[in-house]
């Protein structure tokens, strides 16, 4: 009864990693950096600004930004692959 208890728990925590890499890569993908120069200002400072419905955003930013929590979903990820195959292995 405990190895099948074990095995329960590592299943249900490798299924909340997977939920939270999908959460992170989510905000990855919606994350941006809002452009703070006056309007018009951006095409002409040593930034490269990009307009996305109607805001300006600094585009070299927001991809370092995106970066950062692609890394921490790609971890979450890493860590409910591997919390799967523990349980994969443990006998039922």
């Amino acid at each position: 009864m405990a190895m099948k208890t074990t095995k329960l728990i590592f299943q249900w925590a490798a299924a909340v990693s997977a939920f939270a890499a999908a959460a992170l890569w989510w905000k990855s993908s919606t994350t941006r950096v809002e452009c703070d120069l006056p309007p018009g200002m951006g095409q002409f400072s040593s930034q490269i600004v990009v307009a996305e419905g109607g805001k300006e955003l600094f585009f070299v930013q927001t991809i370092m930004k995106q970066s950062r929590w692609n890394q921490r979903a790609a971890f979450a990820t890493f860590v409910s692959a591997f919390l799967q195959a523990i349980a994969l292995g443990l006998p039922a």
